[in-house]
């Protein structure tokens, strides 16, 4: 049976869903299909977007608290996914979902500097054994180097690993059979599950971080690092071998 009193949360094509078991808590952003994550018995839900017109035709469409059809637990709230420190703390959620937000993101100006910072906000909020999800146009040359960075060192790391997965496009005609080798008639699918180890990693990053803005961190002498794979060459590879 489903988990007594998940927590999730969900980022759409221009905000952010998260969808978690087993914690008290779930943030889901909102989008033409809320009941997403509703649907899935998560007990409480929070639904974000950027844009204010969004959630008030949210709320005026499932309405609020104990009002609401998707349940009194489940909230709709406006706000930017890139920035949630002052909202919600650290590993309270379970699942992030984001349907082509990301995408959006990448269109804006500075784009790919807000995708950072929206990863670094999914990662910071998920527990330590909390999964990301990002359904996505983009294909993984074009996606792995921002979502896929487990270096330690490097500004952009995320504490999860990345599997890539395809689902087919809708078509006009229900009986046409996708061709799966052409990328263009996919969506991708990018899991990134969190990794206990690389959270670790990135709490110590935190916490160096914070005792130098306080003026308390000493710096030691850096060792040899072993060469880091190039995930986006890999992605490359792999296409061109028909594989993802």
């Amino acid at each position: 049976g489903p988990p007594a009193s998940p927590t999730a949360a969900h980022v759409t094509h221009r905000r952010i869903h998260c969808t978690p078991p087993p914690p008290p808590r779930s943030h889901a952003a909102p989008t033409t299909r809320p009941a997403l994550t509703a649907h899935a018995r998560y007990e409480k839900i929070t639904n974000i977007d950027f844009s204010r017109v969004v959630i008030d035709q949210m709320k005026e469409k499932y309405g609020e608290g104990e009002n609401c059809s998707l349940g009194e637990d489940v909230i709709f709230h406006q706000m930017d996914f890139t920035d949630m420190q002052g909202e919600y703390e650290d590993k309270i959620y379970e699942a992030v979902i984001d349907k082509a937000a990301m995408d959006a993101l990448y269109c804006a100006e500075l784009g790919a500097k807000k995708v950072k910072k929206a990863l670094d906000e999914f990662d910071r909020v998920l527990t330590n054994n909390g999964v990301y999800i990002s359904i996505s146009y983009g294909r993984p040359e074009n996606r792995l180097t921002e979502f896929d960075n487990d270096d330690p060192e490097d500004s952009g790391f995320l504490s999860w690993n990345v599997a890539v997965h395809t689902i087919p496009k809708p078509t006009v005609n229900p009986y046409t059979v996708v061709d799966m080798k052409n990328l263009d008639e996919l969506y991708f699918v990018y899991v990134c599950t969190k990794d206990q180890k690389l959270a670790r990693e990135k709490d110590d990053k935190r916490e160096k971080e914070r005792m130098i803005k306080l003026g308390l961190y000493k710096k030691k002498k850096k060792g040899m690092r072993p060469a880091r794979v190039n995930k986006r060459s890999e992605a490359r590879k792999a296409q061109d071998g028909g594989m993802l």
